[in-house]
């Protein structure tokens, strides 16, 4: 890839992310959006949130869900192994394996950010029927404060780890490419909202999720496929 159009990829599939960043932060710290769209689902005579505990939510939603996005994933690790036995695979290897590695590592990476963040869920939260105090991603920590490990979303990490295979399958199938972009989204976002509406996430924290998987894909792009990419291009 030529440096311009290197520059190019990355103004876009970097810069663009980093903006909506930057934006989603503000909204963050200087708007109630997340409070006034987690209020749509907390009924304030009970202090709870109705689908807290709710087999649609919990078993099909949550569970099932999250066995998908295994699936999907181990999918595309059987056709990298497959694909030194297959020859109609082996054109495809490298593909499938940054699409296994992307829905392996984003959700692990936003696991281990979960372990070492303060914020607290909704349903922990004073505002919304809890005991703990509601942060701000730049908020000072009150000290003793009981970390809630609740930033960013976790279950709807898998969902948005697919939308990164994107990069696995843009310059060979660009179509297919941009289905991964739109279902990847589209999936985390309803695996997402599910826990927002249970109480068990704001709605910010699935955006910051999405962004950290699109750039944890972008990461292993540039690792395991752009430079192959490259010389098969040459």
């Amino acid at each position: 890839m030529p440096a311009s159009a290197r520059v190019r990829f990355f103004a876009f599939h970097l810069g663009v992310p980093l903006l909506l960043a930057a934006a989603l932060l503000a909204l963050g710290e200087y708007t109630d959006v997340d409070l006034a769209f987690q209020s749509l689902f907390f009924e304030p005579s009970s202090r709870d949130f109705p689908f807290r505990v709710s087999w649609l939510f919990e078993s099909v939603i949550h569970d099932f869900g999250r066995l998908i996005v295994v699936l999907v994933g181990s999918g595309f690790l059987i056709g990298f192994l497959l694909s030194f036995r297959n020859a109609s695979l082996a054109p495809l290897r490298w593909n499938l394996l940054l699409c296994a590695l992307t829905i392996a590592v984003g959700p692990i990476v936003i696991a281990q950010i979960k372990h070492v963040t303060p914020f607290h869920c909704p349903n922990e939260v004073a505002l919304f029927g809890g005991d703990q105090p509601y942060l701000r991603l730049l908020d000072p920590i009150p000290p003793g404060l009981e970390y809630g490990h609740c930033w960013p979303g976790g279950h709807s990490s898998g969902g948005f780890a697919i939308m990164a295979c994107y990069f696995a399958f843009r310059r060979r199938a660009p179509r297919l490419a941009y289905w991964f972009l739109l279902g990847g989204f589209a999936y985390g976002n309803f695996l997402g909202l599910g826990r927002v509406v249970q109480g068990s996430h704001f709605l910010s924290h699935q955006l910051w999720a999405a962004l950290i998987c699109w750039v944890i894909g972008l990461g292993l792009y540039e690792l395991v496929l752009r430079r192959r990419e490259e010389r098969l291009l040459r």
